[in-house]
């Protein structure tokens, strides 16, 4: 994830409190994040706020 929070590689994971944030490819081939919450709902946004609350899960994915 970069500084404004997007995903900078398909399949970056990280979570914060409960919720799982995914990098997955939008409809045009973007990178998006896909945010599954611990209710089991789920959204996709282009960019994650509080960049420094979220925690890797998968840390070799990151770049």
């Amino acid at each position: 994830m970069n500084a404004a929070g997007k995903p900078e590689a398909l399949g970056e994971v990280y979570e914060q409190a409960g919720a799982i944030a995914t990098a997955t490819h939008d409809a045009d081939g973007r990178l998006q994040w896909t945010v599954q919450s611990h209710d089991g709902s789920s959204a996709d946004t282009k960019a994650l706020a509080s960049t420094t609350s979220w925690t890797p899960v998968n840390p070799e994915t990151v770049l």
